[in-house]
């Protein structure tokens, strides 16, 4: 019988599990590390935290990146494009770790926070960059010439 991610967080109170897609590189490698959520419980989340949640019937982990009265702004490692409006309801559990090659990672880790400090620093320049956008910056600072048109 498959129990569905709901099923497993109601009854136990957490999950270990691993990715199958890229949206969470380089900290989740596809099909390889392995990460632990713990059930969300009626705290609010907080900017940086790694959520899973469900969109359209899919599960979803992704990093909150925005924090609103009543949803968030959600950005996977690996991804150009936001969630937006993702409400407390929609979340399941929040990342508490995550294992690779057999070694735990935890999120007070100064490698890890080091990792999600650059990660943030260089979100909208790295958005940029995968969309094509080269980065000539003028006195003013803006993005000025596309690197490809579609």
């Amino acid at each position: 019988m498959n129990e569905s991610f709901e099923d497993v967080l109601n009854q136990y109170g957490e999950l270990t599990y691993t990715n199958k897609g890229t949206s969470m590189l380089p900290m989740l490698r596809p099909e390889r590390d392995v990460f632990t959520i713990v059930r969300k419980g009626n705290d609010r989340c907080k900017e940086n935290d790694v959520v899973l949640f469900k969109r359209n019937g899919k599960y979803i982990l992704h990093r909150v990146v925005k924090v609103f009265d009543d949803h968030y702004t959600i950005l996977g490692d690996n991804c150009i494009s936001y969630e937006e409006n993702v409400r407390d309801d929609d979340i399941l559990g929040v990342l508490i770790s995550f294992q690779r090659e057999g070694k735990k990672v935890e999120l007070n880790d100064p490698a890890y926070r080091l990792y999600v400090k650059q990660l943030r620093l260089f979100e909208k320049p790295r958005i940029l960059m995968k969309k094509g956008y080269l980065f000539i910056r003028k006195a003013v600072g803006k993005v000025v010439k596309p690197l490809f048109q579609k």
